[in-house]
């Protein structure tokens, strides 16, 4: 029984706690440089293929950094640069969150499923043919050409490959099939860049000579060019193609934003948008999206364009994707483009420990649900380039929000070994191997502590977290009662105060009575977060709120954090004695 009802049976009676998993699913699929069309168009879409989370019967599909990669450190928290990278794929069932490594690996960027097979790109020396087709286990592996991938159909039934031969130093692409089987499109001009794959055609920029380049499209089937004609040049830029930012397709047309940079720093020159019919040679016509908001000021990034019943606009962000605000809030852009928020305080911040940071590293819309990669990291100046900062990972979480209900589970987590932060209560010590597996605070309290106080206090058989939790806050509070700062009192009584909608609104919510039970809702919701476990009591401290505030899990979040600052300064303290 939860100390909220324990409390309330004295003042108030007893509530009934219930507990519901929401479980609703959208069409919302992640978009990258591929053509962007409608999940609903398509019914054996796979949602997010191609990029970092790809659900596929009943699992969804990601990788998690090594050991090894944990230790290394990489300019601006730029992780996915790191040179010579392994990892480990991973699978997380849908139905109960619980995530199975599968196979490790040395790729990096995009995940496509074809064919039932997972397509990765490795990051060994460019010149070699880096893409493979691995079945999802990874018992089996075929090579492909190419060192990259550079985009799916939603799916997957075909793909593109390629990169620049260090021959001839030549782009070439591939279009690969589901089967196993590929062609490289023929052109009648160099190939300079991809812009995308639709539903018949690749799509690339060509250019043989001085100038803005061409547009061609190539048939996804035979890999026949079709020539739609020369890009538009965009007034104060030099002669060269633009980077393609946007490819849709709709309604037998497919529409392109170039985008123009200068310089080594990639200053923002401007942008120009072009629609072909596809099919139709020189059909390649230069638009102008309409405005659907006032801009104000210069512009000093492109703009982002939708189509919408044949019309190009300017919008507010990509439909379908999620993103990460100027603010910190993460959410997602609905059919109209506009901003839906489904959580806050995900901005990069300094987490009060010195040099350390929290930081979002990829924000992915998958479904109905936001995946999220965030990073707990601390500066590493030896490895500083220049006036570029780099940093370490000491802690990586992998976080799936509810878009409807904002609910959060941590799938997976990774901890950099080689950092011990005898500050920080997620640290890991030797201690920890010495406490035997069926202790259920294994994993969740730190070695040294639990090791302590399992001298005097050993395992209960049949206890679970909760009660294990409670017996270690009472001794924790007996171990340093007589002598606890002021300061330390004042933290713990400000969380009896800040959350009475689970310490209750009578005379007994002090420090003397809240100090074990702290302990039981922090490791407790630390077990949820971290293992996807005690589930129900995270949905009764939702509900528990929504009686006295808002029922907003943001609340239970900063619960979260504001218990763990008040055990690490009681750890420490034990220690120091």
């Amino acid at each position: 029984m939860y100390k909220r009802n324990q409390k309330f049976i004295r003042s108030i009676g007893v509530f009934m706690l219930t507990a519901a998993i929401l479980t609703g699913f959208s069409e919302k699929v992640s978009a990258g440089k591929t053509v962007s069309a409608k999940a609903t168009s398509e019914a054996d879409a796979i949602p997010g293929n191609g990029r970092h989370f790809v659900q596929y019967n009943g699992h969804v599909y990601f990788r998690i950094p090594s050991e090894d990669d944990m230790k290394k450190s990489a300019i601006w928290g730029n992780y996915a640069d790191i040179p010579n990278s392994k990892g480990t794929i991973v699978a997380m069932d849908c139905k109960t969150l619980e995530t199975e490594p599968l196979f490790e690996d040395m790729s990096q960027g995009r995940i496509v499923i074809s064919g039932g097979r997972l397509i990765l790109s490795s990051n060994r020396p460019a010149g070699q043919n880096n893409v493979r087709s691995v079945s999802l286990d990874g018992s089996d592996t075929k090579e492909l050409p190419g060192t990259n991938i550079y985009g799916t159909q939603p799916s997957g039934k075909y793909f593109v490959t390629g990169g620049f031969n260090s021959k001839d130093h030549k782009l070439h692409l591939y279009i690969c099939d589901e089967d196993g089987g590929y062609k490289e499109p023929v052109t009648s001009s160099k190939l300079y860049d991809y812009a995308g794959i639709g539903k018949t055609q690749l799509f690339c920029i060509t250019k043989e000579k001085e100038g803005y380049g061409s547009l061609s499209g190539f048939d996804l089937e035979t890999g026949e060019e079709t020539v739609y004609g020369e890009l538009p040049e965009l007034q104060g830029t030099k002669k060269t193609p633009g980077s393609v930012s946007r490819c849709m397709e709709e309604d037998g047309y497919v529409y392109l934003q170039l985008v123009f940079y200068e310089g080594s720093s990639y200053i923002y020159k401007g942008s120009n948008c072009v629609k072909v019919k596809v099919g139709k040679a020189g059909s390649l016509e230069e638009i102008i999206p309409e405005e659907t908001k006032k801009k104000d000021g210069e512009e000093r990034y492109s703009r982002t364009v939708m189509v919408k019943d044949g019309k190009l606009l300017y919008v507010e962000g990509r439909p379908n994707t999620a993103s990460l605000d100027p603010h910190g809030n993460i959410g997602f852009y609905n059919d109209d483009a506009e901003f839906v928020k489904v959580a806050s305080g995900y901005e990069t911040e300094l987490t009060g420990e010195k040099d350390t940071r929290l930081s979002v590293e990829t924000v992915e819309a998958v479904d109905g649900y936001i995946y999220v990669i965030q990073n707990k990291e601390r500066r590493a100046q030896k490895d500083d380039d220049g006036l570029r900062y780099a940093y370490k990972r000491v802690e990586t979480s992998f976080i799936r929000l509810d878009e409807k209900t904002g609910n959060k589970v941590i799938i997976s987590h990774c901890e950099n070994p080689d950092i011990n932060n005898q500050d920080s209560d997620q640290a890991k010590d030797s201690d920890d191997d010495k406490i035997p597996n069926n202790d259920p605070l294994k994993g969740l309290v730190r070695g040294d502590i639990l090791k302590r106080f399992r001298a005097s206090n050993p395992y209960r058989e049949g206890n679970g977290v909760q009660e294990e939790a409670r017996r270690l806050g009472n001794w924790v509070k007996d171990s340093i009662k007589n002598h606890m700062p002021d300061s330390l009192k004042e933290q713990g009584e400000s969380i009896g105060r800040k959350y009475e909608f689970y310490f209750g609104t009578d005379i007994g919510n002090n420090l003397n009575n809240n100090f074990p039970y702290i302990y039981m809702a922090y490791f407790t919701l630390k077990d949820y977060y971290f293992n996807g476990r005690n589930v129900e009591f995270y949905n009764s401290l939702i509900e528990d709120d929504s009686y006295l505030g808002s029922g907003n899990p943001e609340t239970i979040d900063q619960m979260y954090k504001d218990m763990q600052a008040f055990i690490t300064e009681c750890n420490n303290y034990i220690r120091r004695k």
